[in-house]
Formats: structure tokens, C-alpha cells, sequence
């Protein structure tokens, strides 16, 4: 997909969020590293920018066992996971809040 497809498709979930309450999804990745400020969540194939360690602490907060020993995360802790979540003017991951629980800010 090409950079301005993303552009587009991150747009598109920016205008539902301020039309609804946030976006629906499943989680079916997350990239980042330890050593990184950026990571994407990826959420029904969208890869959502977000700040990496705030969203590593929100995501173990709510799913337990993501994070492990050495700056390490278990991807499949959250793989499938449904969440509502919003972003921000630029598109960054704002909230994320499991389906059926309370909201967690990431910022």
C-alpha cells in the first residue's frame, strides 16, 4: 500500500472517530521496539501510529502477559483482541479501550 493510500485510510478512521465515539477493531499486530519512540498498532490491517512505550503499558494494562522479560512484548497476547480506540489530529494513537472495558489514555 502506498504511503498516501495509508494517508488516506488513517484520515478516513480520524473523521469516523469525531463522528462516532472511536473506531471498532481487532488488533492483529503491533511493531515496535523497546529502543524505538514509534510503533504501529496494527488494527483490522491499518497500522496506527503510536508512542511506543505508552502504548506498550497501556496494552499490558489491559491484556496481561504483552509484556515480558527483556524489553520484550508477546504479540500473541493481543492478537484478536477487540478495541475501540481514537487518534489524534495527526493520526496517532490517542485511546484504546477494550470492548467491554474502560478507557486508557496512551499519551
Amino acid at each position: 500500500m502506498s504511503h498516501e493510500g495509508n494517508d488516506q485510510i488513517i484520515d478516513d478512521a480520524r473523521d469516523n472517530a469525531e463522528e462516532t465515539e472511536g473506531i471498532e477493531g481487532t488488533i492483529l499486530a503491533f511493531r515496535g521496539s523497546w529502543d524505538s519512540g514509534l510503533a504501529h498498532l496494527v488494527v483490522d490491517g491499518i497500522p496506527v501510529p503510536c508512542h511506543n512505550s505508552t502504548t506498550v503499558r497501556c496494552l499490558d494494562s489491559h491484556f496481561p502477559n504483552f509484556i515480558i522479560e527483556g524489553h520484550g512484548y508477546d504479540e500473541n497476547a493481543i492478537i484478536g483482541k477487540r478495541i475501540e480506540y481514537t487518534v489524534d489530529d495527526f493520526g496517532v494513537l490517542e485511546t484504546l479501550t477494550p470492548v467491554a472495558s474502560g478507557a486508557n489514555e496512551v499519551h
